[in-house]
């Protein structure tokens, strides 16, 4: 079933025997989709939720992009392969129950910290989480297929590619533009200054000599 910028305000679930549901630009006040024990695919692009119960040990892909989530219980949604939360509030999220996932899309929150793969056994190949505030990622040993990581705009100080994989699609800025150097170690931000000190006088010296 899918409705795209329907009006629809609220949808009664109960009994139902879906497998897969897609609400998109719909403005839901809530949607229980515990009630759908077949589901596989659940769908809600911005409706405006803040809150949802998920209890669905079918459900295979969850699409969540542009709501107001700011925390999430995925305990009960095992087979998860697909988790795709862009443009959310979330703040911290444990994937712990996630054995079966292999991308996971948080890009555009508000996750703090260290995201940690440390103890799962998941078949993850795609990490994107790009736009957060992450000072770093670990538990990539843990993760023998992954070929993509995405970090950039984050916290991150240092190379992950360099410190956590080989032949890993990475892309992450040693400094990353959203980190100002107040938000560094001042080790950090002590190099990052050398580090433009001398790109100055290096272009003031080409300046001096006509070369620029």
């Amino acid at each position: 079933v899918s409705f795209t910028s329907n009006p629809l305000q609220s949808i009664d679930l109960a009994g139902c025997a879906l497998e897969e549901l897609h609400l998109v630009n719909t403005q839901l006040g809530e949607l229980t989709p515990a009630a759908c024990a077949n589901l596989e695919l659940l769908r809600i692009i911005n409706v405006g939720l803040d809150t949802i119960q998920l209890n669905n040990p079918a459900l295979r892909v969850f699409q969540a992009d542009y709501n107001k989530f700011k925390s999430l219980d995925l305990s009960k949604v095992p087979a998860l392969t697909l988790l795709e939360l862009t443009d959310n509030l979330l703040e911290s999220v444990d994937l712990t129950a996630l054995a079966q996932l292999e991308v996971i899309d948080l890009v555009s929150n508000s996750l703090r910290g260290t995201l940690d793969f440390s103890g799962q056994t998941m078949a993850l190949r795609e990490i994107r989480v790009q736009d957060n505030y992450l000072t770093n990622i670990t538990g990539f040993a843990n993760l023998p297929g992954l070929q993509l990581v995405r970090v950039d705009q984050n916290c991150i100080q240092e190379h992950l590619c360099a410190h956590n994989a080989t032949n890993l699609g990475c892309i992450n800025p040693i400094v990353d533009v959203k980190c100002g150097l107040s938000d560094l170690k001042p080790s950090a931000a002590a190099s990052i200054d050398t580090r433009l000190a001398a790109l100055a006088a290096a272009i003031f010296s080409l300046v001096a000599a006509g070369q620029v």
